[in-house]
């Protein structure tokens, strides 16, 4: 009987302490039997020692895919109004997969080049909000123009967010102007589903 309460004692006080929750030991170990109470002995570590197959059957496992399209129209202005050029480069971009086992947040970029001189750059971070299964998309658009596609002469930036929830798809629509000579442009209209 005194052996049950010490052993009835451990487990309230196990159960009790806010330390890390325990992890099953994959091991077998012995049995410690008493009376109707069996208790197998429990290894704890701390949450960053649990690998993804060792997650809790108290913490939920969440994912969403993300299904990303682009549509980048862009505009070569040059000073002589018969050489604008305008073109369109699409992107249908690779499911992104986001949650507990993926991480709760993800980067994607892609790019256009165009015209020779014109280089447009997209930067995304996707971060999933777990409470609720949103995904909150950062978004970063540069362009650059010069005398290649190569160039590192930054002439126009813009940086937004938008979120979208759970079971939504919808539209990132915004434009990016080159501030430092002409009128270079590229609108972005990107799809985001949060399936």
């Amino acid at each position: 009987m005194k052996l049950s309460l010490i052993l009835l004692g451990l487990i309230t006080a196990i159960s009790a302490s806010p330390a890390p929750m325990p992890v099953a030991d994959p091991t077998p170990s012995p049995n410690i039997t008493a009376d109707d109470i069996t208790i197998t002995s429990l290894q704890v570590r701390s949450p960053d020692a649990v690998t993804d197959t060792q997650l809790s059957t108290r913490e939920k496992v969440v994912s969403r895919t993300i299904y990303l399209s682009s549509t980048l129209n862009i505009r070569d202005d040059e000073p002589w109004p018969v050489n604008h050029r305008d073109y369109t480069r699409s992107h249908n971009l690779p499911a992104v997969i986001i949650g507990t086992k993926t991480g709760y947040t993800q980067k994607v970029s892609y790019k256009a080049e165009v015209g020779g001189e014109i280089r447009i750059e997209v930067y995304l971070t996707l971060t999933l909000r777990p409470s609720d299964l949103s995904v909150l998309v950062d978004y970063k658009v540069l362009l650059f123009e010069g005398t290649s596609t190569k160039t590192k002469d930054l002439d126009g930036k813009i940086e937004g967010s938008r979120r979208f929830y759970k079971d939504t798809d919808g539209h990132i629509k915004n434009t990016v102007h080159n501030t430092n000579e002409g009128g270079d442009r590229a609108g972005l209209d990107l799809r985001v589903v949060n399936a």
